[in-house]
């Protein structure tokens, strides 16, 4: 008899438990009894990321050296005697080597012409275009080259899209369970936090793979005028020293316009002179 009710005892306590889980079973995956997320969960999916960020970066890693991605920059500056044609030719130079003009700028100053290119050029053809355009150039006044290594950037840029693609869809994966409007509203502003990161990382990556693919070379020709500044500044001080003469005579050609005035004038001066020297003199007799 006690065997008995000890079985019915266990199988009353089983079927509660199947009944248990089975309202839980109701749940959208990951979320806990109040509709949100566990804390267990959230726990598991940080965890399962942090797996993942790191083995993508390993596997990254190993073909690092392989596969470098370098951005690379280079400004020439130098003196041409044509500028129209140092221009053609350049011009013709960048497109023959698959490259192209992003801006040109004419200069006009009083001592030279100037001309200042920016262009991009694939960064196989890099080297070959500086060189192609160093032929016939007797010295650089400025010639730097720069190379600078994102590839570290470029695979945390990538680690962090793909981490944040797949959580993404996981909350797309639990919206679709979701039961309640608050549900739908708290793991919507999630999908769209994620979604603009996501646009954000994905814009850096496609502004780096197109400066690894494409080098930027600035270059400033320039002509300088006959005579040069030096003969300009000499120019201008023989020039001052002109005009400064010329403004003393006419000082005096003025004057001399106004002769009458200047005669009045000394003649005032004079007769008020002799009076006060008069009154003085009165002054001096009286006091004897």
């Amino acid at each position: 008899m006690k065997n008995t009710i000890i079985v019915l005892v266990l199988i009353g306590f089983t079927a509660s438990c199947g009944s248990i889980e089975s309202n839980y079973s109701l749940l959208p995956k990951g979320l806990d009894a109040s509709g949100y997320m566990s804390s267990e969960t959230e726990e598991e999916y940080k965890r399962a990321d942090n797996r993942k960020s790191v083995d993508y970066e390993d596997t990254s890693a190993e073909g690092k050296l392989a596969d470098q991605k370098i951005v690379k920059e280079g400004r020439l500056t130098f003196q041409t005697n044509d500028l129209i044609r140092t221009n053609a030719r350049i011009d013709s130079l960048v497109r023959s080597l698959d490259g192209f003009c992003t801006s040109e700028t004419e200069v006009h100053y009083s001592y030279q012409d100037q001309l200042n290119l920016t262009i991009r050029i694939p960064v196989a053809n890099f080297e070959k275009l500086i060189n192609s355009i160093s032929v016939g150039v007797d010295h650089f006044d400025n010639k730097e080259i720069s190379a600078e290594d994102v590839t570290e950037e470029f695979i945390d840029l990538e680690a962090r899209t793909k981490t944040k693609k797949e959580t993404e869809q996981r909350y797309r994966e639990i919206l679709k369970e979701a039961k309640t409007v608050a549900e739908i509203l708290e793991i919507e502003e999630q999908i769209s936090n994620l979604r603009s990161d996501i646009e954000s990382l994905e814009g850096r990556l496609k502004y780096l793979i197109h400066s690894v693919d494409y080098s930027t070379l600035h270059v400033t020709v320039y002509k300088e005028i006959k005579g040069g500044p030096k003969q300009q500044y000499s120019n201008q001080f023989v020039m001052g020293f002109k005009k400064g003469w010329d403004g003393f005579v006419l000082f005096f050609i003025a004057l001399t316009y106004g002769w009458p005035f200047l005669i009045i004038g000394v003649i005032v001066f004079w007769v008020i002179r002799r009076k006060i020297r008069s009154k003085r003199a009165k002054k001096t007799v009286v006091a004897k």
